[in-house]
């Protein structure tokens, strides 16, 4: 499984977009995909729903949230206050530099 694009929506999150289709089960391995290319980023809650899992973390002192949804197998990652959302676009670059593939 690889991530195969982000693109940054006109609502300010992140979309994630991986190469193939997924499960709920294999959303720990999804979200490692996503820390290898934010490793100054922590985590800091990590909760589990029926058809929902997302990871509250951290990152250039701003929290943000990464969501797994498996009924649509969506992915993406949004700022949980108005502060973070100024980081979007620099967070998408750094998603997105690939010479962290």
């Amino acid at each position: 499984m690889q991530i195969s694009g982000f693109t940054l929506l006109e609502s300010g999150s992140i979309n994630i977009a991986f190469s193939s289709g997924w499960f709920l089960e294999q959303t720990p391995e999804l979200a490692k995909l996503v820390w290898d290319k934010l490793p100054t980023s922590r985590v800091v809650e990590s909760v589990n729903g029926a058809d929902r899992e997302y990871f509250r973390f951290e990152w250039q002192a701003q929290m943000f949230i990464l969501q797994f949804e498996s009924y649509g197998q969506s992915s993406w990652i949004e700022s949980e206050c108005g502060l973070g959302q100024t980081l979007m676009k620099d967070l998408l670059l750094t998603l997105d530099d690939k010479s962290l593939l």
